[in-house]
């Protein structure tokens, strides 16, 4: 049994864990958002109950388990726990987090209160889950030196890279299929039945069978005999087992190895994370994959030390080969990262751009970058099997060993995950993050070689560091093309990919931070062009600023009066300038990363320096975050620019929930304009966004923006269009003087610049809507999963576009069509349409075009202001 039963519960129970891990952490993010903030949260209680869960088994292993006669039903409890508290948490969720949304309003988004707060909800649900997870291997371990202690390293290693095994299938179920077909919740139900019948199979398997009481522990003249026996004949290393009593007297070489190669694990695994966004886009699938690498070459590279423990080989050579590995493929990762965009452009250049073959891009591009991940993953896999066996060889029981290795190694990576993406990247970035993480690998491979202890082994410990410090400060391993973008582009002749690559490295980098949520870039281009870029994707510049601006303005054509107002996202700044430009308004942004903030002060010339604007307020929080802060009826305005859906964790804000959460902080008749885009989104997709915005804001009018951009204008009420008051909002110098400071004859300068942007108004959604019940819930996000293959096909949602432009049709259903019915526009405003229009370089819009060709005039148009600059 110990050799066939348990490795395949084993592979299941990994595969369920990995599957909590992902699904828990998109359900947490339901409630409290996605920034890298709640990230570490939710890591911080998932790592660190996995991490106390190891240690207090281990505890146990030396008392009450050791004295119990059937101790593999300790196991199956363990596996009951675990899904019984799954099928409980979505039950305890939401009356949780309700009480948290009360908890939460009127506490600011970046105060302590908040923060701790946020981490009580989540150790709450996701403590005891950990903790019951974390104790399962402990237990084990426990009973093998309980029923073959002679084979218990070999059969603990076994397991370990079985159940990594498991684990690295779950995250590619989770994160491929799971969610996208089943939502955040069954999931959780599905898996809590893999345990719950894990458990009856233990049960069923080992209730008969009784255990001899546990081996008494060594005393510390054998175990240090045993130690030197085993070690190498030059090496004379102190290490001893733990105290009986499970205090740390002092801790043992093994547990600080196991700290260092958890803290360089997980600190890896953060920067793949970027860079994967980085290469390949910030999609869910770029998740998934890097995540199924990782722990894939964990696996690996423990069933690989296992063999070769079992060959002979020595516990700390293993290790020190195993660490030297590791250092060296993650230098030669950093010295790839430069050439790796290019070479995925030109693999992703010979694939058509089609949705059926968004598959084998994953498996070609994903595939490419995961084997730079993968010779790493494997060398610091290798680290549990090398460490368990030299610290049993050393004369500590195997069970202890593998509670206490276990619980430093995930300590490690609590603590390496925190800073690496909180400290170590924004202030090294991610190429030097690499290289410190091959010095920390190559510290425990000196510190592992058979050499005495003193200078002899401490003199080439501190040559590694001072060598890496040297290294970090003048090296110049910085990666140009890696933030660059280059995944957007498609190129289908080589000719034209080398042009396509000549153009983006004449650009300049003047700005970047890796910063924990996100990669900002600012760079310079010839005839100084600036593009703000946020993981490689371009969210803004000072060129293209149409739909930057008119954001901005929109909604004041709907509520004129509009005073306090709430941006989400601040981007370049433009959309907080042309806001702020209206007199008494009070802005307040929410922007998720710091970096964007410094970044939007390169856009002074562009914003108006608008961060210098006393009447603008940035909030570095979660948008969510500060929604759920302040009380309801707190705003006249929310302007919503998001990144695109594709992007991970940005669906949710299409989402019926988040449009509810918006209009609850909207005072009666206020307004919410939300940009979407009409480029690289299905027909279908951009369908559900416009219909479940309808079920939030029953009148819904559309406006079209910059070439293939959209704006939904939500009104909380009934739309009262005061024309005469939306004249005098837009004829303020204040706002004259922000519209014509661009200089672009694209941007609307007039009332009637915007009206005829107009596409349709609420008539027409409630058409196009009736009858829709597909809304998109924040609990079943097939957009997140849908929008990458858009992405990668370049789909335009032309056809859903012309379905609600209704301005050439019989009936059009716009406010101008209205107004210009009654009062018709002169020749000379027909002709400065016809100029703004074909400015915008609209291809839809030629009949339109053509139809405002002037003509004379029939009678007199209202005096709308905008008839010259200010």
């Amino acid at each position: 049994m110990l050799d066939r039963i348990i490795p395949l519960l084993l592979l299941l129970t990994g595969a369920a864990g990995l599957v909590y891990e992902v699904v828990l952490g998109r359900y947490l993010a339901l409630y409290l958002g996605s920034s890298g903030a709640s990230q570490a949260i939710t890591l911080s209680a998932f790592l660190g109950g996995l991490a106390g869960g190891a240690l207090l088994a281990g505890k146990l292993a030396a008392g009450p388990l050791g004295r119990v006669r059937q101790p593999m039903i300790a196991w199956a409890g363990l596996e009951a726990g675990i899904g019984l508290w799954a099928l409980a948490l979505p039950w305890l969720a939401d009356p949780l987090f309700a009480a948290y949304a009360a908890l939460a309003t009127g506490l600011g988004p970046t105060s302590m209160a908040f923060v701790g707060l946020r981490l009580g909800c989540a150790a709450l649900l996701v403590l005891p889950l950990a903790l019951l997870m974390g104790a399962t291997l402990p237990v084990l371990a426990a009973c093998v030196e309980r029923a073959a202690p002679a084979r218990a390293v070999t059969l603990i290693s076994r397991y370990y890279w079985v159940n990594a095994a498991g684990a690295a299938a779950g995250a590619l179920a989770a994160g491929f299929w799971l969610i996208e077909h089943f939502g955040v919740e069954r999931p959780l139900s599905g898996t809590a039945a893999l345990n719950l019948g894990v458990a009856a199979a233990v049960w069923l398997a080992f209730r008969g069978t009784a255990l001899p009481a546990r081996s008494g522990d060594l005393t510390p003249e054998q175990m240090t005999g045993a130690e030197e026996e085993s070690a190498p004949a030059e090496q004379a290393s102190p290490a001893q087992d733990l105290p009986a009593d499970g205090s740390i007297a002092r801790l043992p070489s093994w547990l600080w190895a196991a700290a260092l190669t958890g803290f360089v694990t997980l600190g890896s695994e953060v920067v793949w994370t970027r860079l994967s966004s980085l290469l390949l886009g910030a999609s869910v699938y770029a998740f998934a994959m890097m995540l199924f690498v990782v722990i894939a070459g964990i696996s690996i590279g423990s069933a690989v030390a296992s063999a070769s423990l079992s060959r002979g080989h020595r516990p700390w050579t293993v290790l020190a080969v195993s660490q030297l590995l590791a250092a060296v493929a993650a230098t030669a990762l950093v010295l790839r990262l430069d050439a790796l965009p290019m070479e995925l452009l030109t693999l992703r250049s010979g694939l058509p751009a089609e949705p059926e073959n968004y598959g084998t891009w994953l498996l070609l591009g994903g595939g490419w970058t995961a084997l730079h991940y993968l010779p790493s993953a494997i060398a610091l896999g290798a680290a549990f099997p090398a460490l368990l066996a030299g610290a049993h060889a050393g004369g500590t029981r195997a069970d202890r060993g593998t509670a206490w290795i276990l619980g430093a190694n995930t300590a490690g990576n609590l603590l390496g995950a925190l800073t690496t993406g909180f400290v170590l990247m924004p202030v090294f970035g991610i190429e030097r993050v690499l290289l410190l993480g091959a010095c920390g690998s190559l510290v425990v491979s000196i510190l592992c070689l058979p050499r005495p202890l003193g200078l002899r082994r401490l003199a080439p410990t501190l040559a590694v560091l001072v060598a890496g410090a040297v290294a970090l400060g003048t090296l110049g391993v910085d990666a140009p093309l890696l933030p660059r973008g280059l995944f957007r582009a498609r190129v289908a002749k080589p000719g034209d990919l080398d042009k396509h690559v000549k153009a983006v490295r004449s650009g300049k980098t003047v700005f970047r931070e890796d910063g924990k949520d996100a990669t900002i870039t600012v760079e310079l281009y010839p005839g100084g062009n600036l593009i703000f870029r946020t993981n490689g994707k371009t969210d803004g510049s000072n060129a293209d600023v149409a739909t930057q601006v008119v954001l901005g303005h929109l909604g004041y054509l709907f509520r004129p009066d509009a005073r306090d107002v709430f941006i989400v996202g601040l981007g370049t700044g433009q959309t907080a300038a042309a806001t702020v430009s209206h007199p008494g308004a009070m802005v307040t942004a929410a922007e998720l990363s710091p970096a964007v903030v410094e970044a939007a002060r390169l856009f002074a010339p562009s914003n108006g320096d608008v961060l210098a604007n006393e009447r603008l307020r940035v909030i570095v929080a979660d948008a969510r975050d500060v929604l759920q802060s302040v009380p309801p009826a707190s705003y006249d305005m929310v302007v919503s620019e998001p990144s695109n859906p594709w992007v991970a964790g940005i669906a949710d804000l299409y989402t019926l929930e988040h449009f509810e959460r918006v209009r609850s902080r909207l005072r009666p008749g206020g307004v919410m304009v939300q940009w979407i885009h009409v480029y690289e989104l299905a027909d279908d997709v951009l369908a559900d966004i416009v219909c479940t915005f309808h079920a939030s804001f029953g009148q819904v009018a559309v406006f079209r923006l910059d070439v293939g951009d959209l704006a939904l204008v939500g009104i909380d009420g009934p739309p009262r269009i005061d024309l005469h008051a939306a004249e005098q909002a837009f004829g303020a110098p204040s706002v004259r003087a922000e519209l014509f400071s661009h200089k672009l004859r694209s941007i609307p300068t007039s009332l009637e610049d915007l009206l005829v942007s107009q596409l349709c108004g609420p008539k027409t959604i409630e058409r196009f809507c009736a009858g829709f019940d597909g809304h998109l819930r924040e609990r079943e996000p097939r957009v997140e999963y849908l929008a990458p293959r858009d992405f990668f096909s370049g789909r335009s949602a032309k056809v859903t576009r012309a379905a609600l432009d209704t301005r050439t049709g019989s009936t059009p259903d716009t406010i101008g069509a209205t107004l210009w019915r009654q009062h018709p526009l002169d020749a000379k405003r027909r002709e400065r349409l016809h100029d703004f229009l074909v400015a915008g370089k609209h291809p839809e819009e030629k009949p339109l075009i053509a139809a405002l060709l002037p003509e004379p005039a029939t009678g007199s148009a209202l005096p709308l202001f905008g008839v010259g600059p200010p």
